[in-house]
């Protein structure tokens, strides 16, 4: 009979020692760095749609369920860009989050909607919609209405747990995570970013260099190769040309071209960023990849004919105008120009090369070779 007493004994300790007596609660990012933030991750119209942004654990005590005609508690759940505040609203439990002595998990979507949830649901009066989210910081709707997304910046969820129960405190918590977009690659050279017919001309050693916002990122460069001018305009870059470089980059922002580019070819360049998705509608990571936009150059060996006839004529005349006697000397010896300058080292031709002969009057002619 004692080991019996005994035993309950026990199993009543045990119970007691184990039993939660009060509120407690915990918020926390799913991803500390996120490299895109759309706005659609926090419509509330359309909670199945958003990716797991954040995670909550809550611990509801042990308490009689008679003596409440309301909810035990309620949340007060704030959204914050960069201590601009985007929303606050108030949630209330509903089903398994009302169950006491009971601990259990939700996710963003769960507290996030406007179409009904497993655990909570907004207090009377209180509501979230993608227009409020949007219209509410003025500093954001500019950039959110043009892009469809949120910028860059230190984003924070709060959650406070206010507890309707005598004698138990109020609890809250806070998690943050950083939206730093990789869609912020910017190349440096060589090359221009539209496709206008002044496309710059560029010899051999070619270096690429591009800046970019992403942290731990890899890099691929892509280089495709084209015949004409026409074949990269309009947007035609990604459809047209060949392939010819396609190689993957990591920790460095520079790339020094291993490849025998081809006299009188255009170059279109651009740098493919590999990410691990933080928005994936799963727990489980998937590999994305973002684009830079592209630029050109045509390219010009050094010690072919660097230009079409098309520049010649302007060439010459710009020679003429500088009335120097030692060009006026070799013009009048029959000589035709090719349409390229080497300055300081550096080969110039075509309508660069034009310009600096323009302007050669102000640079030392001994330290200069006229093709």
């Amino acid at each position: 009979m004692r080991k019996y007493v005994l035993l309950f004994i026990v199993l009543l300790l045990s119970v007691t020692i184990n039993a939660q007596d009060s509120f407690d609660i915990n918020i926390a990012s799913t991803r500390p760095i996120l490299n895109e933030f759309k706005i659609s991750y926090v419509d509330p119209a359309s909670p199945q749609a958003q990716p797991y942004l954040f995670y909550m654990d809550i611990e509801v005590p042990a308490y009689n369920e008679d003596n409440f005609m309301d909810a035990p508690y309620h949340l007060n759940l704030s959204f914050w860009w960069n201590d601009h505040e985007i929303f606050d609203t108030k949630l209330v439990p509903i089903n398994a989050a009302l169950s006491p002595s009971n601990s259990f998990r939700v996710f963003n979507k769960d507290l996030i909607t406007s179409v009904g949830s497993t655990f909570f649901e907004f207090a009377p009066g209180e509501d979230i919609s993608l227009e409020e989210i949007i219209n509410n910081s003025p500093e954001l709707e500019d950039f959110v209405l043009e892009t469809g997304r949120f910028p860059d910046g230190t984003y924070r969820f709060d959650v406070e747990l206010v507890a309707n129960i005598e004698n138990l405190s109020n609890k809250s918590s806070s998690t943050s995570f950083l939206v730093q977009s990789i869609q912020n690659v910017h190349l440096i050279n060589p090359g221009i970013g539209n496709t206008s017919y002044d496309i710059p001309i560029v010899t051999e050693p070619i270096t690429f260099n591009w800046n970019s916002a992403g942290i731990d990122n890899k890099y691929q460069i892509e280089i495709r190769e084209y015949d004409e001018l026409y074949e990269f305009q309009n947007d035609n870059a990604e459809i047209n040309g060949r392939i010819v470089v396609k190689d993957n980059i990591e920790k460095i922002r520079f790339y020094q071209a291993d490849y025998n580019f081809k006299d009188e070819k255009y170059y279109g360049w651009r740098i493919n960023v590999s990410f691990t998705d933080e928005m994936s509608l799963n727990l489980d990571s998937d590999k994305q990849a973002l684009h830079s936009e592209f630029k050109f150059f045509q390219y010009k060996s050094s010690q072919g004919n660097p230009v079409s006839n098309v520049f010649i004529d302007d060439f010459l005349e710009a020679l003429k105008q500088m009335d120097n006697d030692e060009i006026n000397a070799i013009l009048k010896s029959g000589y035709l120009p090719k349409g390229g300058l080497e300055l300081n080292g550096q080969y110039y031709y075509g309508k660069q090369a034009l310009d600096l002969i323009k302007d050669l009057k102000d640079i030392d002619i001994l330290d200069t070779s006229i093709e």
